[in-house]
């Protein structure tokens, strides 16, 4: 008898994670997994290394502006995603069989110009409408040079998360680490090089943000797959899977959207540039913590667009056994750290944030211990209930940031996104509970 094959099975945890090992030894999850947690680790080094040396240059005012302007570039980026990145790894992972190479290519090239448009019309709209963006949504004036920057970075970077999305749908880590490198990487040195010769600044910091990503971006597209000819018959059909499946990730979407915008517009609203630029510091080095959940995420989510519908309990379990004990780790570490490595890497004039980044990082470890629950829907083709989760999290952080934030300032907004990660972790957990026996049931029906 195999009791390592059983959840209530009086083998220690240790040595199912031993055995779990052994039996993945050699094989291709395995190597990719070892590839997605170097490069993004690597990638994650780099950004928060470039984030660090930024704020030290910049100061924590001037940074409350690249806050700003970086609120705007990563909420353009995720207003101009419709999904499409998170549908495409979907219907690229189920298509990429020998057989399928030319639907492959079809489907990956078809989502780029859909993306392509999307960017261009983006840009079109949004730059005139940059000055008015400070004022209306920082309360601030003479903000349009520095937001215009951060529209069109928004729109280069929705094309480098696309190239990328099909790089990950076809299970090509090693290129997707190269992809990252190139753009993380690549902004430290230019930033560390700026300030070394005197002459760094904050429209340096966001042209960087603009030029880097499109190299790594053109790279990819040279790199790609390229159909032979058109076939105007499956660009149809692919068109019709990819927003068949991405609406519902579309509207989770823009209910993340709204609540990861609205934790520097709101906090701008109560607290000064200076109260800002240790909010977003704190938020910035806090993504060190979430690299983790980010790598198991991009690792499982083509795997588990493979899966049938009888292999998801057992997926499950393996996955949890493997994370828990990360997760669970991570925090007591972390908690401890976390002074130390905000004055390490941000410096002594950063340290009033130390308490909101250890509530920011915590909230990013109960949402590592659900990555493997989240992938789920994606197989069940439910992506409704990912959506539904969305949703629960944003209506609970705003509620909180308009009741926290004038309160508690950034702590606030802090604690607003640790209450809403804990209430929708838990309502995707008795999802998941209920929905899995009903999966059961029906397969043992059809067998």
């Amino acid at each position: 008898m195999k009791l390592v094959d059983y959840p209530c099975s009086p083998v220690p945890i240790w040595t199912r994670l031993l055995t779990l090992c052994a039996r993945t030894r050699g094989s291709k999850l395995l190597s990719d997994f070892s590839w997605v947690l170097i490069g993004s680790a690597l990638s994650r080094v780099a950004r928060f290394g470039a984030f660090a040396i930024a704020a030290r240059g910049l100061g924590p005012a001037d940074y409350g502006v690249f806050s700003m302007a970086s609120a705007v570039m990563l909420s353009g980026a995720t207003l101009m995603r419709f999904g499409l990145d998170t549908a495409t790894v979907t219907l690229v992972a189920r298509l990429d069989r020998p057989e399928t190479r030319v639907q492959v290519a079809s489907a990956i090239w078809l989502s780029l110009r859909v993306r392509l448009t999307i960017a261009v019309v983006f840009v079109v709209v949004s730059l005139p409408l940059t000055g008015q963006m400070g004022e209306i949504l920082f309360h601030r004036v003479g903000l349009g040079q520095t937001l215009a920057l951060g529209v069109v970075a928004a729109a280069v970077l929705s094309l480098w998360l696309t190239v990328l999305a099909a790089f990950q749908g076809l299970r090509k880590f090693k290129t997707y680490l190269w992809l990252n490198l190139l753009a993380d990487l690549g902004i430290l040195l230019v930033i560390a090089f700026a300030i070394f010769v005197g002459k760094f600044s904050l429209n340096l910091l966001l042209s960087m943000w603009i030029l880097l990503p499109l190299v790594s971006t053109l790279w990819g597209c040279y790199v790609l797959p390229r159909p032979e000819r058109l076939q105007p018959h499956l660009q149809s059909h692919h068109l019709s899977e990819l927003f068949r499946f991405s609406k519902w990730i579309t509207l989770g979407t823009y209910a993340l959207l709204a609540l990861r915008s609205l934790d520097v517009i709101v906090l701008a609203w109560y607290a000064p540039d200076n109260t800002v630029g240790l909010y977003g510091a704190s938020r910035n080095l806090a993504q060190m913590v979430s690299f983790f959940g980010a790598t198991i995420a991009t690792l499982l989510l083509p795997y588990a667009s493979r899966l049938e519908e009888r292999q998801i309990r057992s997926y499950l379990r393996r996955a949890t056994m493997v994370v828990a004990p990360i997760g669970m780790a991570g925090l007591v570490v972390f908690w401890f750290t976390a002074a130390w490595l905000m004055k390490m890497t941000l410096g002594s004039e950063y340290l009033a944030g130390a308490f909101t980044f250890r509530i920011i990082g915590i909230s990013a470890i109960v949402d590592l211990l659900l990555v493997p629950f989240s992938v789920i829907w994606f197989p069940l083709n439910r992506p409704a209930f990912l959506a539904l989760q969305d949703i629960i999290r944003a209506f609970v952080g705003i509620v909180g940031y308009f009741l926290l934030v004038p309160l508690y300032k950034d702590v606030g907004v802090a604690l607003a996104t640790l209450f809403a990660s804990v209430v929708s972790s838990s309502c995707l957990v008795v999802i998941v509970t209920c929905a899995i026996p009903k999966v059961d049931k029906r397969y043992s029906r059809s067998v």
